[in-house]
């Protein structure tokens, strides 16, 4: 990710966000005035003078209330006492918060109301802070008063203010004094609901990370820690130990979230010592409950636990800040950083003034107010990840345009001479009858096949690598799938003096549909590789049908030799790009490194599966096993009978056309030689055109049958010259036209012919593919052989 600070957009999230919040703070207040202002309110009295505090039967001591006494131990009793006043009615009580205290009212010695903490607590010592209310009547005017308060925990000897007044009255003012902090609870139950939702989206729409989504898991929770330490929380939970217990719990939860939402804001740099620590931290969810339930800890001591366990976390996050400001990281997300520690500073310090030194009533505010620092740090933060995350998009884009311009260009100013080489030389061998000359020729065959094949595997890992290497599927004859495989490797087998042993699965299915052009590109480089590097003994080739796991019908392809065979240690890295195993004693065998990682890429993209078992100096095996989809229920057959010959099948056959009018278009003297050398024999009537603009004038009163157009052409492409030809009145307006280019990248075949063109013709022409073209496009009436004794 790049460096990213705060800008005018991080300047306007702080400010509406905060005019918003500014906004519900007012609306809740004035809610707040308007309930005062409407409903007849009688304020509950302050009942916490002239109350005694007795020491055994008899000794008595005045007591200032509140207080903490501190002459007592846990379990044991403060017992208070005073004369019931002459205001009280039927109907009003007394009340009191007991801070996990038990509570007993006596009246004149007889038990009016008791708080146990055993009908309470879950189990354990595990207790709450609630309100307690003794039911007073007229009657019990002048008689005394006795109160008494004892607790298992560390509040053991607090004395909270004592107040009296109507039920109504007196709800109404707790529910009064601590609505903020109730609402605040519910409000950021519901903030955190939809900041995970937006963050979910977020990452989903614009792939941020998790930042945001964990932000709002912080916030939920904060939510219920608030509503659990609210002092109205009898409103919410008949068990409100069960409430108050909660609040233990949640806090682990919450630092959990914060650990997360640290290792994504991090970039997962650190991710192994985040997700200890998460670790640590969930760990606690199972180790308070254990120790408070059996009793061994209070629940307050517990807080310790997690205290310690925010501290290791934040020795750790500082360790981290140290590296990346080192590495320069730290500008991404400083300001979060800033947010989580005034979060936990803020929050720790609440937890402190009301659990350990007992001076406020609730962590609340304190809480909400980190929390808030945070969520702006992380809104901020969000925008400008996805800022980022749009801006390395663009460059990638950027760059992939770039890079398919660049192997585009390569790929034309690469196959453009060859053309011209190969086909010069498919010249010379047609027409040379001098043995040394053909020998030549087929030299410069060789090596321009090697060039080619080379150029096809670059384009092709750069096409796999960028996830546009698709596939075709079609219908064709397995027969001469195979029979194609065989005759193109053939002559390297014989070269090398090896035997070449075909065991082909005569029950395989006549008809396939998939892709044969990949299929073949496969097994030729599996093939082409068990040659290369076997330099006696035998290469075999199998392939029969067999049925996988899914019972999908499949070819199974085999390729064995007696080659030099892979050491166990380079198994594993055999089908890396740009990799060949023993670089040193290979220096000599051509290649690149990348047929077999293209060879494993479209294996997997056909949902296949290819392995390897190799001893070194003893050979090789490899295992392709591909889903097919047959066609119709006709088996192959025998291989020697079941497929037609070449010549047979006349893919080869120069064909005579003496009534068809072709036009050659190229800005290349050279190719339009090679391509009127080529077709020399077919007798057609051929015309050429250097330009554009010379194809558009030729077109315009002549009809042709065929146009073989080049692409990359100056000043008139041959794309712009055929939209130029369709929108035009002239002659040769719905003449067949085939794209012809050195242009072999990406989709471009594909962007051909949805402009419109009827055919694709790569460089270098092959003479097999120019015939195919010629019999799909020229009238049938047109086309009559030539005897094989006639071509020359």
């Amino acid at each position: 990710m790049e460096n990213s600070k705060p800008g005018k957009t991080d300047i306007k999230i702080l400010y509406y966000f905060c005019v918003l919040f500014l906004c519900v703070i007012v609306l809740l207040e004035q809610f707040n005035v308007n309930k005062v202002s409407t409903v007849p309110i009688n304020k509950p009295i302050n009942f916490s003078s002239n109350w005694q505090r007795v020491y055994g039967e008899e000794k008595k001591v005045p007591i200032e209330i509140p207080c903490k006494v501190t002459d007592v131990k846990k379990g044991e009793k403060v017992v208070l006492e005073t004369r019931i006043p002459s205001f009280v009615i039927d109907s009003t009580y007394i009340y009191i918060r007991s801070s996990q205290q038990e509570v007993f009212f006596y009246v004149d010695g007889k038990l009016r109301k008791k708080y146990d903490l055993s009908d309470e607590s879950l189990f354990g010592n595990a207790t709450a802070s609630a309100f307690v209310l003794c039911p007073m009547e007229r009657g019990d005017r002048g008689k005394t008063l006795r109160v008494e308060l004892s607790s298992p925990t560390s509040f053991y000897g607090t004395i909270n203010p004592i107040y009296y007044g109507d039920e109504f009255n007196i709800w109404y003012q707790i529910t009064h004094k601590n609505m903020f902090e109730a609402f605040v609870g519910v409000f950021m139950m519901l903030i955190g609901i939809v900041v995970v939702l937006v963050g979910v989206f977020l990452y989903n729409r614009y792939k941020a990370n998790h930042a945001l989504e964990f932000m709002g898991w912080i916030l939920f929770e904060i939510g219920i820690l608030v509503i659990s330490e609210s002092q109205i929380r009898q409103l919410f939970a008949k068990n409100i130990s069960a409430l108050g217990v909660n609040s233990y719990f949640t806090l682990p939860l919450i630092l959990t979230a914060i650990i997360f939402f640290s290792d994504e804001i991090t970039g997962k740099r650190y991710h192994k010592a985040y997700k200890i620590m998460s670790i640590c931290s969930l760990l606690l969810l199972f180790f308070i409950p254990a120790v408070v339930f059996s009793g061994i800890m209070e629940m307050l001591n517990t807080l310790w636990l997690v205290l310690i366990t925010a501290v290791a976390y934040l020795i750790i996050t500082g360790i981290n800040m140290y590296k990346d400001a080192k590495a320069g990281l730290l500008t991404n997300y400083y300001m979060v950083i800033l947010g989580i520690v005034i979060f936990l500073l803020i929050g720790g310090l609440g937890h402190l003034l009301v659990n350990v030194i007992d001076i406020l009533d609730s962590t609340g505010p304190f809480v909400c107010i980190g929390v808030v620092f945070l969520l702006i740090a992380t809104l901020i933060y969000t925008i400008n990840n996805i800022e980022n995350v749009n801006a390395q998009k663009n460059k990638a884009e950027y760059e992939r345009l770039a890079k398919d311009k660049l192997f585009a260009q390569l790929s034309h100013e690469i196959r453009t001479p060859l053309n011209a080489v190969l086909g010069m030389n498919e010249l010379i061998k047609r027409e040379s009858k001098e043995a040394n000359i053909t020998q030549y020729s087929q030299a410069i065959e060789y090596s321009g096949s090697m060039l080619l094949n080379l150029i096809n595997d670059i384009l092709d890992f750069s096409k796999a690598e960028a996830g546009d290497l698709a596939l075709n599927p079609v219908e064709f004859n397995t027969a001469d799938m195979i029979l194609d495989t065989i005759n193109i490797v053939d002559k390297r087998v014989k070269d090398k003096k090896l035997e070449f042993i075909k065991h082909i699965d005569p029950k395989l299915p006549k008809m396939i549909y998939a892709d044969d052009v990949r299929i073949k590109q496969i097994i030729i480089n599996i093939l082409t590789n068990a040659i290369k590097y076997t330099e006696t003994g035998s290469v075999t080739y199998t392939i029969n049908k067999v049925y996988n796991d899914d019972l999908d019908l499949c070819m199974r392809i085999s390729v064995q030799d007696t080659g030099q065979g892979i050491k166990k240690e380079n198994l594993d890295s055999i089908f890396s790009s740009f990799t060949r195993v023993n670089e040193k004693k290979n220096r000599n065998i051509e290649g690149t490194g990348l047929g077999l990682s293209i060879t494993k890429y479209l294996v997997e993209l056909m949902n296949g599966s290819i392995n390897v078992e190799s001893e070194f100096k003893k050979g090789s095996t490899f295992t392709i096993v591909i889903p097919i989809k047959p066609v119709g229920h006709d088996e192959m057959g025998p291989l020697d009978s079941a497929s037609l010959t070449e010549e047979e099948r006349g893919v080869d056959e120069v064909f005579m056309a003496p009534d068809a009018k072709i036009l050659i278009v190229d800005d290349s003297k050279v190719n339009l030689s090679v391509i009127k050398g080529l077709l020399k024999n077919s007798k057609m009537n051929i015309e050429t055109a250097s330009s554009g603009m010379e194809c558009l004038e030729k077109c315009k009163h002549i009809k042709y049958d065929l146009i073989l157009m080049d692409h990359l052409m100056p000043e008139m492409d041959g794309m712009e010259t055929f939209k130029n030809l369709r929108a035009s009145d002239y002659a040769s307006k719905d003449v067949k036209v085939a794209i012809v280019t050195a242009n072999a990248y990406g989709d471009i075949k594909d962007e051909f012919m949805d402009t419109g063109f009827d055919a694709y013709l790569s460089k270098p022409i092959q003479v097999k593919q120019l015939n195919e073209m010629l019999l799909d496009l020229l009238p049938i009436g047109y086309m009559g052989k030539i005897d094989n004794k006639q071509k020359n």
